[in-house]
């Protein structure tokens, strides 16, 4: 969001939901995954490109390593995140390799015409 002070908002927001989860011993991979996932979104948002790195790729790989845990999609979703970044911190090489084989779950997934497909080509 554009808003004035949303960015702090969400920080805040992130902050408590580990808060909340450690205060209630809350020690479950999937969890592990949406909040990396949220921190890079924040890092993102705050230009360090590094830590949204680091927040997606680890959630890309728990998420892989857990089973039905998360949808093909999300997990694809997770990858694309990853990947665009090493796009951002100018890898170009190692974002192709991150892509290649996000195109071809998508393809498998939603065909070779889905929007979503054609965006992760697009990449």
């Amino acid at each position: 969001s554009t808003q004035s002070g949303s960015l702090d908002r969400a920080r805040a927001l992130v902050s408590a939901a580990q808060s909340a989860i450690a205060e209630h011993g809350i020690d479950e991979p999937e969890t592990s995954v949406w909040l990396e996932s949220a921190q890079g979104m924040i890092a993102l948002a705050s230009e360090d490109v590094p830590a949204a790195q680091r927040h997606y790729a680890a959630a890309y790989q728990t998420a892989q390593g857990l089973g039905d845990a998360f949808s093909e999609r999300q997990i694809i979703n997770f990858g694309q995140r990853s990947a665009f970044n090493l796009l951002r911190l100018g890898q170009g090489v190692e974002a192709e390799r991150a892509f290649r084989p996000l195109v071809a779950q998508m393809t498998r997934v939603a065909g070779m015409d889905h929007p979503d497909t054609l965006l992760l080509r697009l990449n």
